[in-house]
């Protein structure tokens, strides 16, 4: 997501920031993106074209949550295809690729549905890659956010992740170079 439509005052010079959902339509990116008046209209209105209106009002329907939720493990995906394809491993043959869900903490009924989603989307079928499910040491979390969370919550996460390294690691003692 890009900043809400506002001005911003860098050295001195108004900046028009835009915002805009990844999800949108290409040509409206681009006329946000391109188009001083588009944006503009958009800033005036609040959010008329790039869809801020309506998320301000919560007037998001299921095919938005569900284009997040597909996006996330498409992200995901051609991160474990550029994984596989381009990186040289130091230690195994192949190159593995390691996806994390993280713990969450959702304040609002949008947020709390669109994890709910994301949560209920995971599989257990990856067959190129690894996908970790850390959610569960959620209770143990100091947020400071939605997502991110303090520096002592940061070391339970790591703890979790080293463990998990280290077996991904054994895993591959016979594999290496």
């Amino acid at each position: 997501m890009k900043p809400s439509s506002m001005p911003t005052t860098i050295l001195g010079l108004d900046i028009l920031t835009f915002f805009f959902r990844n999800e949108l339509a290409p040509w409206k990116q681009a006329l946000l993106r391109f188009s001083s008046i588009a944006g503009e209209i958009d800033m005036y209105t609040s959010g008329t074209i790039s869809g801020l209106e309506n998320l301000r009002a919560g007037k998001l329907d299921d095919t938005w949550q569900s284009a997040i939720v597909k996006n996330y493990w498409r992200d995901l995906s051609l991160a474990n295809s550029i994984t596989r394809h381009i990186i040289n491993p130091n230690i195994c043959n192949v190159s593995r690729f390691l996806s994390v869900l993280q713990p969450g903490n959702p304040q609002t009924e949008l947020e709390k549905a669109l994890w709910e989603a994301l949560l209920n989307s995971q599989s257990t079928n990856f067959p190129t890659w690894k996908h970790i499910d850390l959610t569960h040491v959620s209770d143990s979390i100091e947020f400071t956010d939605i997502i991110h969370v303090t520096q002592s919550s940061r070391a339970i996460i790591a703890a979790n992740l080293v463990e998990i390294i280290e077996d991904d690691l054994k895993d591959c003692e016979g594999d290496f170079k």
